[in-house]
């Protein structure tokens, strides 16, 4: 088993990372906390995501890169050159995005993120009234973009490569797309939305997602919708900073202990995810180690002053 110690090296690149290009979404879905309370109407400046696509070219990023979190995607009209961007300074980066298809007038509003070096895309579609339009555009440009269909968006595939998945969420029960109560932010029945205890339960998402939203806030996780826990500032601090910070660490520490007991991960129900055997663990020494596993609950990571 591979651990690293914190205190002395970095913990290894993350796999994967989310940048949420702007702030809002045009659905309020009750399954999803911008249901439950509206951000301001903001966009990611120009400045800021091309330092944070510089950072990952200082690292010779090859991961994956998505282009939302909480927005939709499409509403961002920027969406094609920030694609175009990635791709010229990540050309082995894989790049990936997910919509509801309701700004997609024409095939050509799909067709052009591909032009600009997209190589994964998800249309999730949520009305039954859009189903019949967005399943015939994606038909359409199958062929005419050299489209492969139903390729998974939740692995790495070379740059090489061009799928898409349409998805018919409209319909519940969704199968394998599971409801989460996203930390417990949702009322939308899950079936575990009010835990009454934390899980013991380990998660692999501190150990390989990095996740950044519009204003640069680096997060623990996708499930922290209003950054009740940021992690560091990317438009301050170079994007690495960020992901070895000692909060990001202390939180992979609790969880590869299957501790649960802190803020957005108290009330998670999600299940850890997969290959959890290789993660490769943190240390920050003995002695620190046995200080910060105690299951106890803290408000916030920013307690770890008063450990």
């Amino acid at each position: 088993m591979v651990v690293v110690n914190v205190m002395k090296e970095q913990y290894p690149c993350f796999n994967s990372v989310a940048i949420e290009t702007a702030s809002m979404c045009n659905r309020n879905c009750k399954f999803c906390p911008v249901s439950m309370s509206r951000r301001p109407d903001e966009l990611m400046s120009d400045k800021l995501y091309r330092k944070i696509i510089d950072d990952l070219v200082s690292i010779n990023y090859r991961g994956r890169i998505s282009f939302y979190i909480y927005n939709e995607p499409l509403r961002d009209k920027r969406l094609p050159v920030i694609i175009r961007y990635a791709r010229q300074a990540l050309p082995k980066a894989c790049l990936m995005v997910a919509t509801n298809g309701d700004y997609v007038k024409k095939r050509y509003d799909i067709a052009r993120l591909f032009d600009e070096g997209l190589n994964q895309l998800q249309v999730n579609i949520y009305s039954e009234l859009r189903a019949k339009f967005l399943t015939s555009i994606m038909a359409e440009i199958k062929d005419w973009c050299g489209l492969e269909e139903n390729g998974s968006i939740y692995t790495w595939i070379s740059p090489k490569r061009r799928t898409f998945e349409v998805c018919h969420k409209y319909v519940l029960p969704w199968g394998k797309y599971q409801l989460q109560n996203r930390s417990g932010q949702i009322d939308y029945p899950t079936g575990t939305e009010h835990l009454q205890f934390p899980l013991e339960k380990m998660c692999v998402r501190p150990f390989r997602f990095l996740n950044i939203n519009w204003r640069g806030q680096g997060l623990v996780c996708c499930n922290d919708y209003h950054a009740k826990q940021p992690i560091g500032d990317v438009s301050v601090s170079h994007i690495m900073d960020v992901w070895n910070s000692h909060i990001m660490n202390w939180y992979r520490i609790r969880l590869q202990n299957k501790v649960r007991a802190m803020l957005l991960c108290a009330k998670c129900d999600y299940n850890g995810g997969v290959y959890q055997g290789n993660i490769r663990r943190v240390t920050f020494g003995t002695e620190l180690d046995k200080v910060y596993t105690r299951y106890r609950k803290l408000s916030s990571a920013s307690e770890l002053c008063d450990v």
